[in-house]
């Protein structure tokens, strides 16, 4: 692992992989996000599917660090990897428990606007973003989320914003 800033990790070995150690900040969270940005374009994805993924990663890990609790000294571990079809991103984090699987994710705009609601579009979005979503929590102290997305190859759009993950 290569540390930049005393505070920020990544994988720096030859691999298909990425990995990240990330600090919850924002400065960090921007850095890893033109990390997996750099990762994410290496792969020759559909512009509009690498986007998904970095809205992903950015909805996530700021949730990660808005209600989980997280001190400065904790890491969130992140890893990117990709397959033949698919790419799968794991979170892990020794945050508060949050299982997004079990949360609605319903999203009706009309009432949102009516209501003037703030928050809570995040993990709807995410939701749609992404095909699969799964949580654990590992030895009651880490939350795992992997999070699964059909890869979508130069040339080929195929995303359906309107349905939710599994």
């Amino acid at each position: 692992m290569l540390n930049l800033f005393d505070h920020f990790e990544i994988n720096t070995e030859k691999s298909d992989l990425l990995k990240m150690k990330i600090r919850p900040t924002l400065q960090d969270i921007e850095q890893a996000l033109g990390r997996l940005h750099d990762f994410l374009k290496q792969l020759d994805l559909e512009e509009i599917c690498a986007f998904d993924l970095e809205t992903v990663f950015y909805e996530v890990t700021v949730n990660m660090i808005l209600h989980g609790g997280l001190s400065r000294s904790d890491y969130i571990e992140f890893t990117a990897a990709p397959g033949p079809d698919q790419i799968s991103l794991r979170f892990v984090d020794p945050g508060s428990p949050f299982d997004p699987t079990s949360h609605d994710s319903s999203f009706d705009p009309q009432v949102a606007i009516r209501t003037r609601q703030k928050h809570g579009f995040g993990l709807v979005m995410i939701k749609r973003l992404v095909d699969k979503l799964s949580y654990e929590r590992v030895d009651n102290r880490l939350n795992v989320v992997t999070l699964e997305k059909n890869l979508c190859p130069q040339g080929v759009i195929s995303h359906d914003y309107t349905k939710k993950a599994e």
